[in-house]
């Protein structure tokens, strides 16, 4: 009977130890998050909890690094990190809040209209952003099976984006992106990476790489569409390796409606382009141009692709029809 009663015991402990507990931030005592008087009910969230935060007179100030479940801050409210990094193994949700000074790292990630003077770096089955400032660096790796669409975005820091799901991942979508800075492109899944579907004034201000990765086993990259107007003005590298599935055929990065601005330079990566096509499609590109590529890949160059300035092409195929080069070789 005693060892019954035992076994009852430490089992009902167990239970306890890892059910999920939801915190409310109330900060009625400061803005210390490890204040247990800070929270709604009593106490300090842990790994399994989930934590939500709403604009308050004090907003709630990490004190270390920390791991929750799930992170929700809503209309106005702030969340100072503090120089530490906060983890969320599930979903951070994030309206209309600014969170500053650390790192948060989310599974899934949904943001609107959002100021991060952190850094953020979210992989998981849901990544949306829309209306929203990252300030810091910034990683979003997508591995999800629906088609999720992002837009309205500005990128201030140093931005990696990657899909490795098997939805499309959309930017640009009604609204258009600016990356201000460094932009490495993955495309590592079964659908396409795309940037400014269904928008005006996409903007690739620093170095960008588009890169067509060796697991991906469909399209690649896409950037711009027919009606969407995109703008890359930096150095600009293209990247395809030797994928799963494909042939010269295979779209593995696509250009439509862009514009390579005489401040920007086009070229292949030093990791080089050993499969599928590169296309431009009512698209204009100013300096000069030299792009070599390897093994069974080719150029799709159609409906209005113009190159004002001199273009030499290298590749096992090539189709070229109704567009303006104004001196090409090949």
């Amino acid at each position: 009977m005693k060892f019954f009663t035992l076994f009852l015991l430490l089992g009902l402990l167990s239970l306890n130890g890892f059910s999920q507990t939801s915190y409310t931030w109330t900060g009625s005592t400061n803005t210390d998050w490890a204040t247990s008087s800070n929270w709604s009910p009593a106490g300090v969230p842990s790994t399994g909890d989930a934590v939500s935060i709403a604009s308050l007179t004090n907003q709630p100030v990490l004190d270390g690094n920390r791991t929750v479940a799930s992170l929700t801050l809503s209309s106005s409210s702030t969340l100072d990190l503090n120089t530490y990094t906060l983890t969320v193994s599930g979903t951070g949700s994030f309206a209309s809040c600014s969170v500053s000074n650390g790192e948060v790292i989310t599974g899934s990630f949904n943001a609107s209209s959002s100021t991060f003077s952190a850094d953020v770096s979210a992989s998981g089955s849901s990544i949306i952003t829309t209306s929203s400032t990252y300030q810091g660096e910034v990683s979003l790796n997508y591995t999800g099976s629906a088609n999720v669409n992002s837009g309205g975005n500005t990128f201030e820091g140093v931005c990696h984006i990657t899909q490795s799901g098997s939805g499309l991942f959309v930017f640009g979508q009604t609204n258009p992106d600016v990356f201000e800075d460094s932009l490495f492109a993955v495309s590592n899944g079964s659908k396409t990476l795309v940037f400014g579907t269904s928008s005006t004034g996409n903007r690739f201000e620093g170095y960008t790489l588009f890169q067509r990765g060796a697991s991906a086993t469909s399209s690649g990259i896409q950037v711009g569409n027919y009606g969407s107007t995109t703008s890359l003005l930096n150095q600009v590298k293209l990247s395809s390796s030797n994928y799963a599935a494909g042939s010269f055929s295979t779209s593995a990065i696509d250009f439509r409606d862009c514009l390579f601005d005489s401040t920007s330079s086009l070229s292949i990566d030093t990791s080089g382009f050993a499969l599928g096509q590169i296309s431009f499609l009512n698209t204009t590109v100013f300096n000069p141009t030299n792009l070599t590529l390897s093994g069974s890949s080719s150029f799709y160059l159609s409906a209005g692709a113009t190159f004002e300035d001199s273009l030499s092409l290298s590749a096992s195929n090539m189709t070229i029809n109704n567009c303006t080069l104004k001196d090409w070789s090949h």
